[in-house]
């Protein structure tokens, strides 16, 4: 902070300072507002009272002005860059990312027998049509009978997940034994953004930093992780 001409004194804290600007300001103000009135009553009516700021005056009062913009443009910047700002975009990001795109589901295949066919069927059809609730007590239903598979089991996740029931999403992608021949990439690209939102930010970096350059929405997840504090 500059105090130069005697504007703001040392011990000067912010409060001080502001009262300061402000009056400057509304120096500076009334001083064009008494020209502005001068110019007009001589235009109009051949009045002149011969009232002019002195142009040191001027150029102190911009001088003023431009002090207290540089005051409000440090405690803004303050506000965009805090850690907290940078939570929220990390989380606005994954969200976003969730939500662009619903990953499909690829159809469905044949079973055991009639009923757990009917009801693989109507999860599928309660995912495609975004009805995730019931889609998840179709598969939780498979899953009581044994009948889950590994396709189920992911889908079962995601539906979780989509319907933002976090941590039964994660509980599932965690395990990463059943994801091990089967949607791997899938299963560190949805884990990582269930921790973000569950905002627990370490297990999401852990996560995300495990996918690989060649891998499934490896840019995103860089994205995200240079949004999530340090």
């Amino acid at each position: 902070m500059s105090y130069e001409n005697g504007f703001f004194k040392e011990n000067d804290d912010l409060d001080q300072q502001e009262k300061k600007t402000k009056q400057f300001l509304k120096q500076k103000f009334d001083a064009e507002l008494k020209q502005q009135w001068s110019e007009k009553l001589e235009k109009d009516f051949n009045l002149s009272r011969n009232i002019k700021p002195k142009l040191v005056r001027i150029r102190y009062l911009v001088w003023a002005g431009s002090i207290a913009a540089s005051l409000l443009i440090g405690f803004s910047l303050f506000s965009i860059f805090s850690p907290q700002q940078e939570r929220f975009s990390a989380v606005a990001l994954a969200n976003n990312y969730l939500k662009e795109s619903i990953y499909d589901h690829p159809g469905s295949r044949k079973s055991v027998s009639d009923e757990v066919a009917e009801l693989r069927q109507n999860a599928i059809n309660d995912y495609l049509e975004k009805n995730y609730s019931k889609a998840i007590q179709n598969w939780e239903r498979l899953s009581n009978s044994q009948q889950l598979t590994v396709e189920d089991h992911f889908y079962l996740a995601l539906s979780y997940l989509y319907d933002e029931q976090l941590s039964d999403a994660i509980d599932l992608l965690k395990d990463d034994r059943v994801f091990a021949n089967r949607f791997e990439q899938e299963q560190k690209w949805f884990l990582g953004l269930a921790y973000l939102l569950n905002g627990q930010n370490a297990e999401a970096q852990m996560t995300l930093k495990k996918i690989k350059e060649e891998e499934w929405n490896f840019a995103k997840a860089q994205e995200i992780l240079a949004q999530i504090k340090k």
